[in-house]
């Protein structure tokens, strides 16, 4: 997978609008929400054992792995996620593999693209925005 580090939420915000300019059918993203932690969590911890082991897990893996600024970490991929989220759940236990659906739990959530685009698309837009108040404002009409 390749990794996205710097300025990774605007590089997902991009990808996810040209996604949404494409057939995206195919697309999944599991969406790991440290947001909420970041504060409380210390960044060098989230690094050192969700960062690395999800790094270690996908490397031979096609897709990319967006480790954003606010403490979000998304890995987006095509094809069924039974497959990755399989690798994932040997370290993160809240992945239930029963499910094809998109599924959440308090800081993961999987989405199918074919059926959640719009949902993610929104998400995303809105962690853009609130991290760039000023910038792109144009941004909010995009997709819309």
């Amino acid at each position: 997978m390749k990794i996205m580090k710097q300025n990774a939420g605007a590089l997902f915000f991009e990808k996810m609008r040209d996604l949404g300019e494409t057939h995206h059918d195919s697309w999944r993203c599991i969406h790991f929400n440290f947001a909420k932690q970041y504060s409380r969590m210390r960044p060098a911890l989230r690094d050192n054992f969700v960062v690395r082991t999800v790094m270690e897990l996908l490397a031979d893996e096609e897709g990319y792995i967006y480790i954003c600024e606010g403490g979000d970490i998304f890995i987006l991929f095509q094809g069924p996620h039974k497959h990755i989220a399989a690798k994932l759940a040997s370290q993160f236990e809240d992945l239930n593999l029963e499910s094809a659906q998109s599924q959440q739990t308090d800081h993961l959530t999987i989405f199918d693209l074919s059926k959640h685009w719009r949902l993610l698309f929104d998400l995303c837009r809105a962690k853009y925005l609130n991290r760039f108040p000023t910038a792109h404002r144009s941004m909010e009409t995009v997709n819309a």
